[in-house]
C-alpha cells in the first residue's frame, strides 16, 4: 500500500532542495521519487518556490512610497537580504546549466515574464504609459538578471563584506531614458 503524500511533505522536500542548493544527495531518494516521482520534478518545485520568494521580495520593496530609484533599491536590498539569508535561492535561480531540466527552463521562463511585467507595472506607476516602451523594460529586466548573475559568479553576491547593493542599483539608473 502506498501512503498518502500530504502537502506538507511536498512544502518540506521543496524548501530542503532550496536549501541544499544543488547537493540534495541528503535528501532521501524514495521521498523524492514518492512525493514528486523524479528529482527534476522536485527541482522544478525548488525553482518555483525560489523565485515566488525572491519576486515577493522584489514587489515588497517597489510597492512602497518614493521615486523609482528609491524604490528600486529598497527591493534590491530586499532580494540580496533573502539571498545571503538563504543562499539556497541564488543558487537555484541564478545557476543556469546545459543540465537544466526542460520543466525548470519553462518555468525559468515563465518568471521572467512575470517579473517583467510588474517591472513594467511599477516602472511606469509615475510616468505615462506611452513614454515607456516595451523593449525598454525588457532591456531593464535582462540586464538586472545579468548583473545579479555576474555578482553570484564573481563571489560577491553572498559574501555580507561586500555592499552589492550600488552596483545592481546603478544598471537601472544607467538606463534610465534620458528627457528629449
Amino acid at each position: 500500500m502506498v501512503s498518502p503524500v500530504q502537502p506538507a511533505d511536498y512544502q518540506a522536500l521543496v524548501e530542503a532542495a532550496i536549501d541544499a542548493a544543488g547537493d540534495a544527495a541528503h535528501i532521501p531518494a524514495e521521498d523524492v521519487e514518492r512525493c514528486f516521482g523524479a528529482a527534476e520534478n522536485l527541482d522544478a518545485a525548488a525553482y518555483s518556490q525560489a523565485a515566488r520568494i525572491l519576486m515577493r521580495e522584489m514587489v515588497n520593496g517597489l510597492a512602497g512610497p518614493g521615486p523609482w530609484l528609491t524604490r528600486w533599491e529598497r527591493a534590491i536590498r530586499g532580494v540580496v537580504g533573502a539571498m545571503r539569508r538563504r543562499p539556497g535561492l541564488a543558487h537555484v535561480t541564478l545557476n543556469e546549466s546545459e543540465t537544466t531540466s526542460e520543466a525548470v527552463r519553462e518555468r525559468r521562463m515563465l518568471y521572467r515574464r512575470q517579473f517583467i511585467a510588474m517591472l513594467e507595472e511599477e516602472y511606469g506607476r509615475d510616468r505615462d504609459p506611452a513614454d515607456v516602451p516595451e523593449v525598454h523594460i525588457e532591456l531593464l529586466a535582462g540586464a538586472v538578471y545579468r548583473a545579479y548573475v555576474a555578482e553570484a559568479a564573481a563571489g560577491r553576491l553572498l559574501d555580507p563584506s561586500v555592499d552589492v547593493v550600488p552596483r545592481l542599483v546603478n544598471v537601472i539608473a544607467l538606463l534610465e531614458p534620458v528627457p528629449a
